[in-house]
């Protein structure tokens, strides 16, 4: 009411400051009507005081008019807040984008939780985006490229930030050092579910480039990894989970790493086929309800350099991966430890399987087991661990520690 007072003064005193006062304003002319207005309430016109036949709205009825008090900030980057009800709003701009402009307008704006792709995407020449805190680029199943000739950072990802049903494409011409596709900052956590994942790199120099850079990455669904170099490009840098997952990652080129950072697989199967080594330095692998095949080919699984440990590979329960090779380790080190170590720490009602497709530098490696239930497969043959034990993999055939399977 007195809302409706306040208009009421307001109309009058400016009306009074240009009316004739031998003539009544027009109400028409004030912007009263005599028509109803579909989308105000019962009680929500204002009369005009010369003539009660005009009104005008001044409170509409929010639900005719398309608001709701739903949640709309998984989908929409800018609300509209209905007059007379703030609670109730209605999405003025959607997070859909259709082209570069608008899904690096919206992937920043930090308005949106999910920006949604409708059609391929191609971003212009070493040009980028950064995903703001909180933000997913849903790809719709759709192609998202990028391209350039020098060093740069393609995805700047923030914290809770990562890709969803989309086939990343990355094409690189002269330089690749400096480049960085996925670039997280400040140790943030990435999640990608469902990705497809293609680099191209024609640098035959050797700048040591990773696809995965900083951060913490969480990998489920269907992921896709091929990065087709010419020389010295690996997968990651930086930790990465994969929970959920169904791998295929593949890297060709001279020294076309995998890992090199801690990696977690938790009920994943898959394989990742390198052409360089499979796990760098002293990092740990994990594997969890999990079925993995680390083929190396040609290269070796582990590698390192000064005074640098070898790799660690966890096998927990239900855990059976297979490691395909030429040689199991490469590099020297300066430490006391110069060995690559196999762990198993399963369960005996949930055993583990250690499967090796390879004769060189066994000696390289020991293998610790922890319980009768373990499984080693050495190049076709099997054995139990009669207790727990650490034996070097090339002895385990002759170890009285260790009992081959009779088939």
């Amino acid at each position: 009411m007195r809302y409706v007072m306040f208009l009421f003064v307001l109309l009058i005193t400016n009306g009074a400051n240009a009316m004739n006062c031998q003539k009544l304003p027009d109400c028409a002319s004030l912007g009263y009507s005599t028509k109803d207005d579909p989308n105000c309430t019962d009680n929500g016109y204002m009369y005009c005081p010369f003539d009660q036949d005009y009104k005008v709205c001044v409170q509409y009825n929010c639900k005719a008019l398309g608001f709701t008090e739903s949640d709309k900030t998984s989908w929409c980057a800018d609300l509209i807040k209905c007059k007379g009800n703030e609670k109730m709003t209605l999405c003025q701009k959607a997070c859909i984008a259709t082209d570069y402009t608008s899904l690096k307008e919206l992937a920043e704006s930090g308005h949106c939780k999910v920006v949604t792709m409708r059609s391929d995407i191609t971003l212009p020449p070493n040009q980028g985006i950064t995903l703001a805190t909180n933000t997913i680029i849903d790809g719709g199943n759709h192609i998202l490229s990028s391209s350039g000739n020098k060093g740069f950072d393609v995805y700047t990802l923030n914290n809770n930030t990562g890709f969803k049903n989309v086939f990343i494409k990355h094409d690189q011409t002269q330089s690749q050092a400096g480049l960085k596709v996925f670039k997280s900052t400040n140790g943030s956590k990435v999640t990608l579910h469902d990705t497809k994942v293609l680099v191209q790199s024609n640098d035959a120099q050797n700048h040591v480039t990773q696809v995965f850079w900083d951060g913490t990455y969480e990998i489920s669904g269907k992921f896709t990894t091929d990065i087709q170099a010419t020389w010295h490009y690996s997968l990651t840098f930086s930790p990465l989970t994969f929970k959920n997952a169904d791998i295929n990652i593949t890297t060709t080129g001279t020294s076309g790493d995998a890992f090199v950072g801690n990696t977690n697989f938790i009920n994943s199967q898959g394989t990742v086929k390198t052409s360089g080594v499979s796990v760098v330095y002293e990092q740990t692998l994990t594997f969890e309800n999990s079925k993995i095949h680390l083929n190396a080919g040609n290269n070796k699984i582990f590698w390192t350099d000064g005074d640098r440990k070898f790799a660690t590979i966890l096998l927990k329960d239900n855990a059976e991966v297979t490691l395909s090779f030429t040689d199991l380790t490469s590099g020297s080190t300066t430490g006391t430890d110069k060995l690559a170590h196999i762990k198993f720490e399963s369960s005996e009602t949930a055993p583990a399987t250690l499967i090796v497709e390879g004769e060189q530098k066994l000696d390289s490696a020991d293998v610790t087991a922890n319980n009768t239930a373990n499984t080693v497969v050495l190049n076709g043959v099997t054995y139990h661990p009669k207790k727990a034990t650490t034996t070097l993999l090339s002895e385990i055939p002759h170890s009285t520690d260790w009992e081959k399977v009779v088939q």
